[in-house]
């Protein structure tokens, strides 16, 4: 996920981005292994933010920043411990999908949103006319255009954070 105070407006026809920014947790290999990076960067972020969510730890992690970045260009994470006996193979399947180090391999924004455990998890249906009054909204922060597609994609990830209610 990107910084709004390094945003700037995305292209993916005109170039690949360049800068490394970002904080080491939630960084994509790419972005640090230098040659550019896309927008599924941000996917790999999402990755990351599920893994914790749904585990209480991150999927890369050392005691220090030098430590967390070596692990992420290994891009090596498990689902051993107790806690993923709990959770249930689709949400580990859309991890591996959202934590792939194969840029071209890892799923896309759309992808996501359509994968089964999504689909499955998110009860009511998304309400196109408030999110295209969102994004109009961001980008009269002159937000980029990829932040805001960020956010839409990362919203069905904020209901899952409620306990089920099932």
């Amino acid at each position: 996920m990107i910084d709004f105070g390094t945003s700037h407006h995305y292209d993916p026809d005109s170039h690949l981005m360049q800068q490394q920014y970002g904080t080491p947790y939630y960084i994509a290999p790419e972005v640090v292994l230098q040659g550019g990076y896309n927008e599924k960067c941000d996917l790999w972020s999402i990755g990351v933010i599920l893994y914790i969510m749904l585990s209480g730890r991150p999927p890369f992690n050392s005691s220090s920043e030098e430590g967390i970045i070596e692990k992420v260009k290994v891009g090596r994470y498990d689902f051993k411990a107790a806690i993923w006996d709990k959770v249930s193979a689709e949400a580990k399947d859309l991890i591996t999908k959202l934590l792939q180090k194969d840029v071209n391999k890892r799923l896309s924004a759309l992808d996501a949103l359509q994968h089964p455990w999504i689909k499955n998890q998110v009860k009511s249906k998304f309400n196109l006319a408030l999110a295209n009054d969102a994004v109009s909204n961001l980008s009269s922060f002159q937000v980029s255009s990829i932040v805001a597609s960020s956010c839409l994609i990362s919203t069905p990830f904020v209901a899952l954070s409620r306990p089920n209610r099932r």
